[in-house]
């Protein structure tokens, strides 16, 4: 990192180490920046990557992110707020972050969460050989030996985000357990498969639905909304 004094005038060089704490709104590959930002008042730091995108960090988090030629300001807490489901904002914000860090590893995912009305209908649109509540594959065995019956919030971040970055979907309830990783989802009308929006469009029937692209962008879905989307975030 190379810090500049506040009339720009040139400090130094800096190599940062990993923080003991990750901060909830900055990507965990950035985090080493984001709690240097964090360490004095009024420090700002910014960022380019190796695709040309410009992120800028202050107190903490992730603040604006430029991608695509587009600025975007990103206001977390409000996103967390809309997300309704589950009611319990600490598994909230581990599902955003976790969303953030899918985000701008571009590894893409599709997260799912019941709501508490509706706790035993993913069993109909989840695969069974997908689910880890009862695994019966050589993919779901493992990944519940990897899991250890532990809540999504209670993971290491970074095995959160390989779970995610799992091609298919990652289903959990309203409680933060992991029903399903990977899994493939059976649509209305019979079919099984497709993109990750309209997975996500199916798990917003079920409580909230999240579909992060290849491009970073974050799109929720909850069946209360218009149209069925109830944010987006870059």
């Amino acid at each position: 990192l190379l810090e500049f004094g506040e009339d720009l005038g040139f400090i130094g060089h800096k190599v940062l180490s990993p923080p003991a704490t990750l901060h909830q709104f900055a990507p965990w590959r950035h985090a080493a920046i984001a709690d240097w930002s964090n360490q004095e008042a009024g420090r700002i730091a910014a960022t380019l990557n190796r695709l040309g995108e410009i992120l800028v960090f202050r107190e903490g988090q992730l603040l604006f992110a430029r991608r695509g030629g587009i600025w975007h300001f990103l206001t977390h807490q409000p996103v967390v707020r809309q997300m309704a489901v589950p009611k319990d904002k600490g598994i909230r914000q581990a599902i955003y972050e976790t969303a953030i860090d899918a985000a701008f590893a571009r590894t893409g995912a599709c997260i799912g969460v019941t709501s508490s009305e509706s706790t035993n209908r993913w069993e109909q649109v989840v695969a069974e050989t997908d689910r880890i509540t009862s695994p019966s594959s050589a993919k779901s065995k493992a990944i519940a030996q990897i899991v250890q019956g532990k809540t999504f919030q209670s993971l290491d971040r970074t095995l959160r985000q390989e779970l995610v970055a799992i091609d298919g979907a990652t289903v959990l309830d309203h409680k933060g357990n992991i029903l399903a990783v990977g899994a493939i989802l059976k649509f209305k009308g019979g079919s099984i498969g497709g993109g990750r929006t309209a997975a996500a469009r199916e798990l917003g029937e079920l409580g909230l639905g999240l579909k992060i692209s290849q491009d970073g962008g974050i799109t929720g879905f909850r069946s209360i909304a218009k149209d069925g989307v109830a944010f987006r975030v870059m």
